[in-house]
Protein backbone atom coordinates (compact mmCIF):
# COMPACT_ATOMS: atom_id res chain seq x y z
CA UNK A 1 0.00 0.00 0.00
CA UNK A 2 1.41 3.53 -1.09
CA UNK A 3 2.21 5.93 1.61
CA UNK A 4 0.77 10.16 0.72
CA UNK A 5 4.46 11.98 0.15
CA UNK A 6 5.43 13.99 3.16
CA UNK A 7 4.91 17.40 1.65
CA UNK A 8 1.19 16.25 1.40
CA UNK A 9 0.72 14.96 4.68
CA UNK A 10 2.39 18.13 6.13
CA UNK A 11 0.00 20.14 4.72
CA UNK A 12 -2.47 17.26 5.94
CA UNK A 13 -1.37 17.86 9.98
CA UNK A 14 -1.23 21.79 9.35
CA UNK A 15 -4.91 22.36 7.51
CA UNK A 16 -5.78 19.77 10.68
CA UNK A 17 -4.18 21.69 13.36
CA UNK A 18 -5.36 24.91 12.05
CA UNK A 19 -8.81 23.99 11.94
CA UNK A 20 -8.38 22.93 15.86
CA UNK A 21 -6.91 26.34 16.83
CA UNK A 22 -9.94 28.06 14.82
CA UNK A 23 -12.36 25.57 17.22
CA UNK A 24 -10.47 26.90 20.54
CA UNK A 25 -10.27 30.71 19.04
CA UNK A 26 -14.53 29.84 18.40
CA UNK A 27 -15.15 28.29 22.02
CA UNK A 28 -13.20 30.97 23.25
CA UNK A 29 -15.23 33.76 21.68
CA UNK A 30 -18.35 32.22 22.60
CA UNK A 31 -16.81 31.52 26.10
CA UNK A 32 -15.75 35.40 26.56
CA UNK A 33 -19.24 36.58 25.43
CA UNK A 34 -21.16 34.48 27.72
CA UNK A 35 -19.02 35.59 30.23
CA UNK A 36 -19.26 38.99 29.42
CA UNK A 37 -23.23 39.11 29.55
CA UNK A 38 -22.77 37.32 33.09
CA UNK A 39 -21.44 40.09 34.33
CA UNK A 40 -23.52 42.38 32.79
CA UNK A 41 -26.51 40.88 34.15
CA UNK A 42 -24.59 40.57 37.55
CA UNK A 43 -24.09 44.43 37.44
CA UNK A 44 -27.07 44.92 36.19
CA UNK A 45 -28.98 43.02 39.15
CA UNK A 46 -26.75 45.13 41.56
CA UNK A 47 -27.53 48.47 40.36
CA UNK A 48 -31.59 47.40 40.56
CA UNK A 49 -30.87 46.38 44.10
CA UNK A 50 -29.13 49.63 45.23
CA UNK A 51 -30.77 52.09 43.77
CA UNK A 52 -33.96 50.76 44.37
CA UNK A 53 -35.40 53.48 46.44
CA UNK A 54 -35.12 55.84 42.83
CA UNK A 55 -35.58 53.45 40.26
CA UNK A 56 -38.91 51.27 41.43
CA UNK A 57 -40.52 55.01 41.10
CA UNK A 58 -39.50 55.93 37.73
CA UNK A 59 -40.18 52.77 36.47
CA UNK A 60 -43.00 52.71 37.86
CA UNK A 61 -44.42 56.25 36.74
CA UNK A 62 -42.92 55.61 33.54
CA UNK A 63 -45.46 52.33 33.07
CA UNK A 64 -48.36 54.31 34.04
CA UNK A 65 -47.66 56.92 31.41
CA UNK A 66 -47.39 54.09 28.95
CA UNK A 67 -50.71 52.54 29.75
CA UNK A 68 -52.31 56.43 29.86
CA UNK A 69 -50.58 56.57 25.69
CA UNK A 70 -53.83 56.27 23.88
CA UNK A 71 -55.87 58.26 26.27
CA UNK A 72 -53.30 60.96 26.42
CA UNK A 73 -53.36 60.97 22.38
CA UNK A 74 -57.19 61.44 22.48
CA UNK A 75 -57.30 64.04 24.53
CA UNK A 76 -54.34 66.30 22.66
CA UNK A 77 -56.44 64.81 19.48
CA UNK A 78 -59.26 66.90 21.13
CA UNK A 79 -56.49 69.66 21.61
CA UNK A 80 -56.57 69.14 25.70
CA UNK A 81 -53.05 70.69 26.77
CA UNK A 82 -51.18 68.00 27.98
CA UNK A 83 -50.61 70.11 30.84
CA UNK A 84 -53.58 70.03 31.91
CA UNK A 85 -54.08 66.10 30.98
CA UNK A 86 -51.19 65.75 33.46
CA UNK A 87 -52.69 67.73 36.22
CA UNK A 88 -56.01 65.97 35.94
CA UNK A 89 -54.33 62.36 35.98
CA UNK A 90 -51.83 63.83 39.05
CA UNK A 91 -54.98 64.66 40.85
CA UNK A 92 -56.96 61.77 40.20
CA UNK A 93 -54.62 59.34 42.06
CA UNK A 94 -53.58 62.02 44.65
CA UNK A 95 -57.64 61.67 45.14
CA UNK A 96 -57.55 58.02 45.11
CA UNK A 97 -54.92 57.72 47.66
CA UNK A 98 -56.52 60.41 50.38
CA UNK A 99 -59.86 58.32 49.71
CA UNK A 100 -58.04 55.05 50.42
CA UNK A 101 -56.33 56.61 53.17
CA UNK A 102 -59.57 58.28 54.87
CA UNK A 103 -61.40 54.51 54.39
CA UNK A 104 -58.86 52.89 56.09
CA UNK A 105 -57.73 55.19 58.77
CA UNK A 106 -61.09 54.18 61.01
CA UNK A 107 -60.28 49.98 60.81
CA UNK A 108 -56.70 50.59 61.29
CA UNK A 109 -57.27 52.48 64.64
CA UNK A 110 -60.04 50.00 66.02
CA UNK A 111 -57.47 47.51 65.00
CA UNK A 112 -54.35 49.03 67.28
CA UNK A 113 -56.77 49.51 70.18
CA UNK A 114 -57.89 45.33 69.91
CA UNK A 115 -54.21 44.02 68.91
CA UNK A 116 -52.82 43.28 71.95
CA UNK A 117 -55.73 41.48 73.52
CA UNK A 118 -56.15 39.29 69.86
CA UNK A 119 -53.71 37.05 71.22
CA UNK A 120 -56.02 35.18 73.72
CA UNK A 121 -59.07 35.40 71.87
CA UNK A 122 -57.06 33.66 68.59
CA UNK A 123 -55.44 31.05 70.89
CA UNK A 124 -59.28 30.18 72.06
CA UNK A 125 -60.40 29.59 68.78
CA UNK A 126 -57.19 26.95 68.24
CA UNK A 127 -58.78 24.85 71.62
CA UNK A 128 -59.45 21.71 69.63
CA UNK A 129 -55.96 21.57 68.36
CA UNK A 130 -54.91 21.43 71.81
CA UNK A 131 -53.39 17.49 71.60
CA UNK A 132 -51.57 18.36 68.53
CA UNK A 133 -50.02 21.44 70.14
CA UNK A 134 -49.36 19.69 73.38
CA UNK A 135 -47.06 17.27 71.17
CA UNK A 136 -45.83 20.48 69.76
CA UNK A 137 -44.86 21.88 73.28
CA UNK A 138 -42.89 18.47 74.97
CA UNK A 139 -41.39 18.17 71.51
CA UNK A 140 -40.57 21.63 71.72
CA UNK A 141 -39.57 21.61 75.71
CA UNK A 142 -36.96 18.72 74.40
CA UNK A 143 -35.17 19.84 72.00
CA UNK A 144 -34.51 22.85 73.85
CA UNK A 145 -35.26 22.73 77.44
CA UNK A 146 -35.60 25.73 79.62
CA UNK A 147 -36.06 27.71 76.02
CA UNK A 148 -38.72 29.79 77.30
CA UNK A 149 -42.86 30.14 77.01
CA UNK A 150 -44.45 29.48 74.18
CA UNK A 151 -47.74 31.71 74.55
CA UNK A 152 -48.96 33.64 71.70
CA UNK A 153 -48.13 37.47 72.40
CA UNK A 154 -48.54 40.24 69.91
CA UNK A 155 -45.84 42.96 70.24
CA UNK A 156 -47.11 46.19 69.13
CA UNK A 157 -43.86 47.92 69.49
CA UNK A 158 -41.76 46.02 67.37
CA UNK A 159 -44.79 46.25 64.20
CA UNK A 160 -44.99 49.97 64.89
CA UNK A 161 -41.51 50.08 64.42
CA UNK A 162 -41.23 48.32 60.80
CA UNK A 163 -44.36 49.99 59.42
CA UNK A 164 -42.64 53.23 60.12
CA UNK A 165 -39.23 52.14 58.90
CA UNK A 166 -41.20 50.68 55.09
CA UNK A 167 -43.46 54.12 55.45
CA UNK A 168 -40.44 57.01 55.84
CA UNK A 169 -39.11 55.98 52.67
CA UNK A 170 -42.11 55.32 50.26
CA UNK A 171 -43.22 59.13 51.49
CA UNK A 172 -39.90 59.82 49.01
CA UNK A 173 -40.26 57.31 46.51
CA UNK A 174 -44.33 58.46 45.82
CA UNK A 175 -43.08 62.22 45.51
CA UNK A 176 -40.47 60.90 43.38
CA UNK A 177 -43.48 58.53 41.46
CA UNK A 178 -45.66 61.95 41.38
CA UNK A 179 -43.15 63.93 39.90
CA UNK A 180 -41.86 61.58 36.62
CA UNK A 181 -45.65 60.65 36.16
CA UNK A 182 -46.69 64.79 35.67
CA UNK A 183 -43.34 65.65 34.23
CA UNK A 184 -43.62 62.23 31.73
CA UNK A 185 -47.00 62.92 30.84
CA UNK A 186 -46.29 66.90 30.04
CA UNK A 187 -43.47 65.82 27.70
CA UNK A 188 -44.39 62.27 26.45
CA UNK A 189 -44.69 63.60 22.50
CA UNK A 190 -40.98 64.70 22.75
CA UNK A 191 -39.69 61.53 24.70
CA UNK A 192 -41.44 59.23 22.39
CA UNK A 193 -39.63 61.31 19.14
CA UNK A 194 -36.28 61.40 20.41
CA UNK A 195 -36.72 58.19 21.77
CA UNK A 196 -37.05 57.03 17.96
CA UNK A 197 -34.54 59.60 16.17
CA UNK A 198 -31.96 58.46 18.83
CA UNK A 199 -31.57 55.38 15.63
CA UNK A 200 -29.76 56.41 12.77
CA UNK A 201 -31.02 54.00 10.47
CA UNK A 202 -34.78 54.50 8.53
CA UNK A 203 -35.36 50.63 9.23
CA UNK A 204 -34.57 50.95 12.76
CA UNK A 205 -36.61 53.97 13.24
CA UNK A 206 -39.92 52.11 12.20
CA UNK A 207 -38.53 48.86 14.09
CA UNK A 208 -38.24 51.29 17.24
CA UNK A 209 -42.19 52.74 16.14
CA UNK A 210 -43.00 49.00 16.20
CA UNK A 211 -42.02 48.02 19.50
CA UNK A 212 -43.49 51.34 21.00
CA UNK A 213 -46.80 50.73 19.71
CA UNK A 214 -46.78 47.13 20.47
CA UNK A 215 -45.55 48.10 24.05
CA UNK A 216 -48.74 50.90 24.55
CA UNK A 217 -51.67 48.76 23.15
CA UNK A 218 -50.64 45.48 25.33
CA UNK A 219 -49.83 47.47 28.68
CA UNK A 220 -53.55 49.25 27.97
CA UNK A 221 -55.60 46.25 27.35
CA UNK A 222 -53.83 44.55 30.15
CA UNK A 223 -54.33 47.49 32.19
CA UNK A 224 -58.01 47.97 30.99
CA UNK A 225 -58.72 44.18 31.73
CA UNK A 226 -56.54 43.72 35.22
CA UNK A 227 -58.65 46.45 36.48
CA UNK A 228 -62.53 45.13 35.48
CA UNK A 229 -61.56 42.24 37.04
CA UNK A 230 -60.42 43.24 39.94
CA UNK A 231 -62.80 45.56 40.08
CA UNK A 232 -65.04 42.67 39.87
CA UNK A 233 -63.42 40.87 42.49
CA UNK A 234 -63.43 44.01 45.03
CA UNK A 235 -67.40 44.11 44.78
CA UNK A 236 -67.54 39.96 45.11
CA UNK A 237 -65.42 40.06 48.39
CA UNK A 238 -67.53 43.13 50.29
CA UNK A 239 -70.39 41.21 48.98
CA UNK A 240 -69.19 37.52 50.87
CA UNK A 241 -67.79 39.95 53.63
CA UNK A 242 -71.02 41.39 53.97
CA UNK A 243 -72.71 38.57 53.71
CA UNK A 244 -70.87 36.55 56.61
CA UNK A 245 -71.13 39.27 58.98
CA UNK A 246 -67.78 40.20 59.50
CA UNK A 247 -67.30 44.42 59.80
CA UNK A 248 -66.55 46.92 57.60
CA UNK A 249 -67.48 44.94 54.59
CA UNK A 250 -66.22 48.01 51.93
CA UNK A 251 -62.49 47.65 53.15
CA UNK A 252 -62.12 44.18 52.53
CA UNK A 253 -63.70 44.21 48.73
CA UNK A 254 -60.60 47.31 48.41
CA UNK A 255 -58.14 45.25 50.06
CA UNK A 256 -59.37 42.81 47.42
CA UNK A 257 -59.69 45.14 44.74
CA UNK A 258 -55.97 47.23 45.31
CA UNK A 259 -53.91 43.80 46.32
CA UNK A 260 -55.08 41.81 43.30
CA UNK A 261 -52.78 43.56 41.16
CA UNK A 262 -49.75 41.60 42.69
CA UNK A 263 -50.34 38.02 41.15
CA UNK A 264 -50.66 35.49 43.48
CA UNK A 265 -49.11 37.23 46.27
CA UNK A 266 -51.90 39.96 46.78
CA UNK A 267 -55.12 37.20 46.84
CA UNK A 268 -52.78 35.42 49.74
CA UNK A 269 -52.52 38.78 51.91
CA UNK A 270 -56.47 38.95 51.50
CA UNK A 271 -57.15 35.48 52.01
CA UNK A 272 -55.31 35.79 55.76
CA UNK A 273 -56.92 38.75 56.18
CA UNK A 274 -60.33 37.86 56.17
CA UNK A 275 -58.85 34.61 58.28
CA UNK A 276 -57.84 36.57 60.75
CA UNK A 277 -60.70 39.39 60.67
CA UNK A 278 -62.78 36.52 61.11
CA UNK A 279 -60.96 34.77 64.02
CA UNK A 280 -61.63 37.97 65.84
CA UNK A 281 -64.79 38.60 65.07
CA UNK A 282 -66.73 35.31 65.24
CA UNK A 283 -66.98 32.69 68.66
CA UNK A 284 -65.94 29.02 66.80
CA UNK A 285 -63.08 28.76 63.74
CA UNK A 286 -65.45 26.96 61.31
CA UNK A 287 -67.16 30.34 61.30
CA UNK A 288 -63.95 32.09 60.93
CA UNK A 289 -62.99 29.75 57.79
CA UNK A 290 -66.49 30.76 55.58
CA UNK A 291 -64.90 34.09 54.13
CA UNK A 292 -61.40 32.50 53.38
CA UNK A 293 -63.22 29.26 51.70
CA UNK A 294 -65.43 31.29 49.29
CA UNK A 295 -62.66 33.99 48.60
CA UNK A 296 -60.67 31.27 48.09
CA UNK A 297 -63.23 29.45 45.68
CA UNK A 298 -63.86 32.88 43.64
CA UNK A 299 -60.08 33.76 43.15
CA UNK A 300 -59.45 29.89 42.03
CA UNK A 301 -62.09 30.58 39.09
CA UNK A 302 -60.99 34.04 38.69
CA UNK A 303 -57.20 32.83 38.20
CA UNK A 304 -57.90 29.54 36.23
CA UNK A 305 -60.29 30.76 34.23
CA UNK A 306 -61.39 34.64 33.93
CA UNK A 307 -57.76 36.61 33.65
CA UNK A 308 -56.61 33.91 31.39
CA UNK A 309 -59.60 34.38 28.97
CA UNK A 310 -59.42 38.23 29.18
CA UNK A 311 -55.85 38.75 29.55
CA UNK A 312 -54.08 35.26 28.17
CA UNK A 313 -54.00 36.54 24.36
CA UNK A 314 -53.15 40.34 25.66
CA UNK A 315 -49.60 38.56 27.47
CA UNK A 316 -48.91 35.99 25.06
CA UNK A 317 -46.57 34.50 28.24
CA UNK A 318 -46.98 31.49 29.63
CA UNK A 319 -48.03 31.05 33.73
CA UNK A 320 -44.09 29.81 34.55
CA UNK A 321 -42.62 33.23 33.16
CA UNK A 322 -44.96 35.51 34.84
CA UNK A 323 -44.35 33.47 38.15
CA UNK A 324 -40.34 33.58 37.77
CA UNK A 325 -41.01 37.58 36.94
CA UNK A 326 -43.08 38.13 40.05
CA UNK A 327 -40.70 36.53 42.25
CA UNK A 328 -37.98 38.21 40.69
CA UNK A 329 -39.44 41.82 40.79
CA UNK A 330 -40.84 40.85 44.05
CA UNK A 331 -37.37 39.97 45.99
CA UNK A 332 -35.50 42.89 44.07
CA UNK A 333 -38.44 45.73 44.43
CA UNK A 334 -40.64 44.47 47.17
CA UNK A 335 -44.58 44.83 46.76
CA UNK A 336 -43.90 47.60 43.58
CA UNK A 337 -41.56 44.94 41.60
CA UNK A 338 -44.75 42.61 42.13
CA UNK A 339 -47.43 45.15 40.38
CA UNK A 340 -44.83 46.11 37.50
CA UNK A 341 -43.69 42.24 37.48
CA UNK A 342 -46.19 41.75 34.56
CA UNK A 343 -45.99 45.05 32.81
CA UNK A 344 -42.16 44.46 32.77
CA UNK A 345 -42.74 41.21 31.38
CA UNK A 346 -45.10 42.52 28.59
CA UNK A 347 -42.28 44.89 27.43
CA UNK A 348 -39.71 42.26 27.29
CA UNK A 349 -41.91 40.10 25.17
CA UNK A 350 -42.57 42.86 23.05
CA UNK A 351 -38.98 44.02 22.43
CA UNK A 352 -38.13 40.13 22.03
CA UNK A 353 -41.09 39.61 19.33
CA UNK A 354 -39.11 42.44 17.13
CA UNK A 355 -35.54 41.09 17.56
CA UNK A 356 -36.95 37.83 16.60
CA UNK A 357 -39.04 39.03 13.52
CA UNK A 358 -37.35 38.48 10.43
CA UNK A 359 -39.70 39.84 7.55
CA UNK A 360 -39.23 43.06 6.50
CA UNK A 361 -40.29 46.37 7.97
CA UNK A 362 -43.30 48.19 7.40
CA UNK A 363 -44.78 51.82 7.98
CA UNK A 364 -46.89 51.32 11.22
CA UNK A 365 -50.61 52.33 10.31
Amino acid sequence: MLNPPSGRSDAIEVAASQSEERRKREWLRIASQIATIGIFIVLLGVVLSLARGLLRPVAAGIIVVVMLGPLARRMTGRRFPPVLFAILVVGVIVALMHFITIALSGPIAELVETLPTLGPTIAQKFTVFQPMLGVWHRLQDWLSPGGGTSAFRVELAPLLQAMAAYLTPAVGELVVFLATLFLALVSRDSLRRNLILFFPDQSERLAAIRVLNEIEERLTRYIGAITSINLGLGLVTALISWAVGLPSPVLFGLLAFIANYVPYLGPGVTLVVLFVAGLATFPLLTDALIAPVIFLAVTTVEGQLITPAFVGQRITASPLAVFLSLAFWIWLWGPVGGFLSVPLLIIGYAVLNQLRTKTEVDIPG
